[in-house]
C-alpha cells in the first residue's frame, strides 16, 4: 500500500478534492502495472493476449448458441450476436433431400444458376467450410486476390459460391453437390473440405442409437418433432433459451464497457462465457433429445477402442462419397478437389500453443482417440482415392509450422488459420504455382 503524508504534498493537493484526485491517480496506477504484470506472465507463458482474438472468441460461441448473423453464404457466422436486419434468425430448417439447410437455400442456388462466364468455385463442407467465407473469420477474399494475382484463368472473374453448412457430413456433400447439378448448376471447381464431422457428429448419431450415416441428429433431429411440442419440451426451451439470452448479455456488455481491452477483462468475458456455453450445450441436448424421442432409444454402450467397425464404416462412407462426387465431376468436365481438414486432437499436426495445449490435455479419452484414430484411417485411405481418380489432398498438417494458437475450439479457427488455408489452398487451384508471398 501506497502511504504519503498530506504534509508533503503541495498545498492544492491538501483539500479533500486533491487527496481524492491522488488516491484515483495511485489506483489507476496500480490497475495499469496489474495490467502489464499479467500481460507480461501471458506473453512469458508463450500465450500473449489479443483483444482481437478474445473478442472473435467471445463472439464466436455467443453466435454458435444464438445463431444469429449470416455470412455470405447465408451460414450463420460470428462477430456479432444479431443479423445484419437486427432480427434474430433461425439457423436451419428441414429439407427433403438434405436433411436440414439455411432458410433461403434455395435462393442461393439461383446464383449457381447465374453468371455462367465467370470461375466458379463450388465449396462443399461443415462448418470449417462455411467458415471459409466468414466475414470476419474467413479468407475467401484471400483467395481470390490470390487466383486473380496469377492471371492464369483467361481474364476471367473468380466467385466462390460456398454450399458448405454447419453440421454436414457425408453423403450430405455428395447429395448437395447432385442437386446443384441436377438444377443446372455448371461450376469450373467443385472443393470440398471435410473429415471431422463424419469421425465425431457420425460417432454421436451412433451413441444415440441412430445410424452413423444419417444427417446429424443434433442438427435436425429437433425439426422433425418440432409439430408436437409438450410442456417438457416447453421446459426445455425456455432452459435453452435463458442461457442464449445469457450468452448475448455477455458478449454485449464486454463490448460496451471495452473489457477486451483489458487482458483481465477479456479472459473474465471468455471464462463467463464459456460456462454458459457449456450449460446452454447440456440444455440443446436436453432439447434436442426430447423433441427427437431419443429418451426411449437404446444407447450404445461406448466401446474402450471407439475406432472399431463403425469408426471404419464411417471412414468408408467418407470415402466412397468423395469418389462418388469425383464420378458427378468427371462426367461433367467439372474439377473436384477433395481436402482433408486439419483438427486440433489430430496429435502432431500441429505444435500447441499453451491454450490449444490446455485443451487438448483436458479431451476426453475416448474422442481424442476417436479424431486421432480416425484421421489416420482416413490419410491411409487417401493414396486409394488418388487411384480411383480423385484429386485428393491431405491438408490436415498445413499447420505444422504454426506455433501460434490459431484454434479457438477443438476443430474451428480464426483469420490466420483460414489465410493459411486459403494459400494452400490457391496453390493447389494454379496447379502448384507460387502464390504472391504474404504482405
Amino acid at each position: 500500500m501506497l502511504l504519503v503524508s498530506a504534509f508533503a504534498l503541495p498545498k492544492r493537493l491538501r483539500s479533500i478534492p486533491g487527496r481524492i484526485g491522488l488516491s484515483l491517480a495511485v489506483l489507476v496506477a496500480l490497475l495499469i502495472a496489474c495490467e502489464l504484470g499479467f500481460r507480461t506472465l501471458l506473453a512469458l507463458a508463450g500465450d500473449p493476449y489479443s483483444a482481437a482474438d478474445t473478442r472473435t472468441l467471445v463472439f464466436d460461441l455467443a453466435a454458435e448458441i444464438n445463431g444469429v448473423r449470416r455470412a455470405g453464404n447465408g451460414e450463420p457466422a460470428t462477430g456479432q450476436t444479431r443479423g445484419r436486419d437486427g432480427r434474430r434468425g433461425e439457423w436451419y430448417v428441414l429439407h427433403p433431400y438434405l436433411g436440414y439447410d439455411v432458410p433461403h437455400g434455395h435462393e442461393q442456388i439461383q446464383s449457381c444458376l447465374a453468371n455462367p462466364d465467370d470461375y466458379t468455385i463450388v465449396l462443399l463442407g461443415g462448418s470449417v467450410a462455411a467458415n471459409f467465407s466468414d466475414d470476419e473469420l474467413g479468407a475467401e477474399k484471400v483467395l481470390l486476390q490470390l487466383l486473380d494475382a496469377k492471371n492464369e484463368l483467361g481474364g476471367r472473374r473468380v466467385r466462390v459460391l460456398n454450399f458448405a453448412r454447419v453440421g454436414y457430413k457425408q453423403p450430405q456433400q455428395q447429395i448437395m453437390l447432385s442437386y446443384l447439378l441436377g438444377l443446372g448448376c455448371r461450376p469450373d471447381v467443385v472443393v470440398n473440405l471435410d473429415g471431422f464431422n463424419e469421425l465425431v457428429l457420425s460417432d454421436r448419431n451412433a451413441e444415440s442409437g441412430f445410424p452413423a450415416s444419417y444427417p446429424s441428429i443434433n442438427h435436425w433431429g429437433h425439426l422433425a418433432q418440432r409439430a408436437g411440442v409438450d410442456r417438457e419440451g416447453v421446459d426445455l426451451m425456455i432452459e435453452v433459451r435463458a442461457e442464449a439470452e445469457e450468452a448475448e448479455r455477455i458478449a454485449d456488455r464486454a463490448e460496451r464497457y471495452g473489457l477486451f481491452n483489458s487482458a483481465f477483462g477479456g479472459r473474465f468475458a471468455v471464462s463467463r462465457m464459456r460456462r454458459t456455453h457449456a450449460r446452454w450445450a447440456t440444455a440443446q441436448d436436453g432439447y434436442v433429445r426430447h423433441a427427437a424421442g431419443l429418451e426411449d432409444a437404446v444407447q450404445r454402450t461406448r466401446k474402450a477402442d471407439p475406432a472399431a467397425a463403425e469408426l471404419e464404416a464411417s471412414v468408408r462412407a467418407w470415402s466412397e462419397a468423395s469418389f462418388s462426387i469425383e464420378l458427378l465431376c468427371r462426367g461433367r468436365s467439372i474439377r473436384y478437389v477433395h481436402l482433408l481438414q486439419p483438427a486440433l486432437y489430430d496429435p502432431g499436426a500441429k505444435p500447441l500453443a499453451p491454450s490449444e495445449r490446455a485443451r487438448f490435455d483436458r479431451a476426453p479419452a475416448d474422442q481424442s482417440r476417436l479424431i486421432a484414430r480416425g484421421y489416420d484411417l482416413m490419410r491411409a485411405r487417401g493414396p486409394e482415392l488418388c487411384e480411383r481418380g480423385v484429386e485428393f489432398h491431405d491438408f490436415s498438417g498445413i499447420f505444422a509450422d504454426v506455433e501460434d494458437r490459431l484454434y479457438h475450439d477443438i476443430v474451428h479457427f480464426g483469420t490466420k488459420g483460414n489465410t493459411i488455408l486459403a494459400r494452400r489452398l490457391a496453390a493447389v487451384l494454379l496447379d502448384g504455382a507460387k502464390v504472391p508471398d504474404d504482405g
